[in-house]
């Protein structure tokens, strides 16, 4: 498969391996935040899944803080994921002012894109705080989840629904037409859940090892996806290419009907 793109995304590696050459793919990133070409909503029961805590729920000594939740449709199915960010407190030797060496706390960060549940326990556990282990306990209310039973569920619990219920929302009909109207095999949806900014966003073939999905597939399995997705699904080539006649190519770099190659000659 041929790859045409402005950005290198970790499975260009495998390029080099055997692949069809006559198929072609012209990655080029897109954002659309609110207004979107596409209809994609989260199942009503994680639409308030996390940052929610309550006036009074006395909950501040946070280490883990989930940033967003999103699904990546890649080519034909999808991925629910969450990227989370924690904190942790590591020391570090520096020198004071009288040349003895010290230790210094120092506070790190990074962030987690959490493919299962699995995997959002392991960062709650190895990084989180008593009050971490509180905030999963919150439970929300109905007027939150959407919920029409008297059934209250945990921020852990909305967060599990999250992973089980996600990828059965949508149709394969559905999937397809979302793909054929963004012309890309994959693409992200997102929402911001902190700070109550629930911002949504739409990246359209996004840069997929910073979001680690290496960690999913692997850069020759991502390759031969998306390479059978553009060749099965789109006859070969995504976007298509939109033929130009001759006439008009010429008429664009500036020769019309009375204008040729040639210098006109002088009467």
């Amino acid at each position: 498969m041929k790859i045409i793109s402005k950005f290198h995304d970790y499975y260009d590696v495998a390029v080099w391996y055997d692949s069809d050459p006559n198929c072609i793919f012209v990655r080029k990133e897109e954002t659309f935040i609110d207004k979107q070409p596409v209809d994609i909503k989260f199942p009503i029961r994680v639409n308030e899944i996390v940052y929610y805590c309550g006036r009074f729920s006395k909950i501040s000594d946070r280490k883990v803080q989930i940033e967003k939740q999103m699904l990546l449709f890649f080519c034909g199915r999808i991925y629910p994921i969450l990227s989370i960010q924690a904190k942790w407190d590591e020391f570090e030797d520096s020198v004071n002012d009288r040349g003895q060496i010290v230790g210094k706390k120092v506070e790190k960060s990074s962030m987690f894109y959490c493919y299962s549940v699995e995997e959002t326990r392991t960062v709650f556990r190895k990084y989180g705080t008593k009050d971490d282990e509180k905030f999963l306990k919150i439970e929300l209310g109905n007027y939150l989840t959407g919920e029409t039973v008297n059934r209250r569920l945990t921020k852990r619990q909305v967060m599990e629904i999250f992973f089980e219920e996600s990828s059965k929302s949508f149709s394969e009909g559905a999937i397809l037409d979302m793909h054929f109207t963004l012309q890309s095999p994959y693409f992200v949806y997102a929402r911001n859940t902190r700070d109550h900014k629930n911002d949504e966003i739409l990246t359209v073939n996004p840069a997929l090892g910073k979001m680690e999905f290496y960690r999913v597939l692997s850069a020759p399995q991502a390759l031969q996806e998306i390479e059978m997705f553009v060749s099965g699904v789109f006859g070969g080539q995504v976007p298509p290419i939109v033929e130009v006649s001759d006439k008009i190519r010429l008429e664009k770099h500036g020769f019309d009907s009375k204008t040729s190659f040639r210098k006109d000659k002088l009467k």
